[in-house]
């Protein structure tokens, strides 16, 4: 199993969330058969701000997590907890339902897919932000930043 420095799963969730939220955004924004209407720009407006206000109350709890690890090397697949793996599977799950039944028209599936992935995109600049001024913290700390890699050699 792959493993990097601890403080390095906050990079590797903001990327996972990063690809996460490309893929939803473009699965939405290819569901859009018309133009959007001012019904599914507010539509797109309620689900970006419900998730990320989600997403930010997952992101805290996960880099808390991550920030108590020691300083050693942890498996990248640590970035989640179990419970959210569990989460994640349920949630791509429904969204597979709800995208092949065809019960759900293309106009709300396109806001919502799109408000969804632009949330989790948004999600994924604050684990970069986070992980950013984790580095920044770790090259005042020593000298030269390469001296922290070095330590897991």
């Amino acid at each position: 199993m792959l493993k990097v420095p601890s403080k390095a799963l906050l990079l590797v969730a903001a990327i996972a969330w990063l690809i996460a939220g490309y893929f939803v955004v473009d699965t939405g924004l290819h569901a859009a058969e018309e133009s959007w209407t001012s019904g599914m720009f507010l539509g797109f407006t309620i689900v970006f701000v419900l998730f990320f206000a989600l997403f930010a109350n997952i992101c805290r709890k996960h880099t808390k997590r991550i920030n108590n690890y020691d300083d050693g090397l942890i498996s990248i697949v640590k970035f989640l907890d179990p419970p959210s793996y569990i989460i994640l599977a349920v949630m791509i799950v429904i969204g597979l339902s709800v995208r092949v039944s065809g019960l759900v028209p293309e106009s709300i599936i396109a806001f919502f897919y799109t408000g969804l992935g632009a949330a989790l995109v948004m999600a994924a600049l604050v684990y970069i932000i986070v992980y950013l001024a984790k580095c920044e913290e770790l090259t005042s700390k020593y000298v030269n930043p390469l001296d922290f890699y070095k330590k897991f050699d």
